[in-house]
């Protein structure tokens, strides 16, 4: 759940890294709430009896929070895409449906480059490690 939290702590700069255990504990975690939230507007809309006004005013909230859950998410994918080395604009694979998300499944799923990259520090600290096992020997 930290990984979690994480995202949301650098959620509104797309600078640095996403390790593979924070991207997949938020996709994982976010697609619970997601479907608890559109299951709940179904139910709001389908089930309910109140006129339209009153409905709509009770899917902001289910709907704000949607948003800032895909904000979020595009964070954390283009921060996962930087650990692997690789800029945001591999996001448009998106664009292609059924191998442009296998594509991006694979780049999601590839561990992320040891030691810093253009886009930051290695977010397992490795790098750091490596300088001191290079300065002791």
């Amino acid at each position: 759940m930290n990984y979690f939290t994480n995202a949301f702590s650098v959620a509104f700069g797309q600078q640095g890294r996403a390790r593979r255990g924070e991207f997949w504990t938020f996709t994982f975690v976010s697609t619970l709430i997601i479907y608890v939230l559109s299951r709940g507007i179904y139910g709001m809309l389908v089930f309910s009896d109140d006129p339209l006004e009153v409905k709509l005013r009770l899917l902001s909230g289910p709907i704000f929070g949607l948003l800032i859950l895909s904000y979020v998410g595009f964070n954390v994918q283009v921060r996962r895409l930087h650990d692997t080395g690789r800029s945001a604009w591999h996001l448009l694979w998106h664009l292609l449906p059924g191998i442009g998300h296998i594509v991006l499944l694979v780049f999601f799923c590839k561990a992320g480059t040891v030691g810093p990259n253009k886009y930051g520090p290695d977010p397992k600290g490795s790098g750091e490690m490596l300088k001191d096992i290079a300065h002791e020997a």
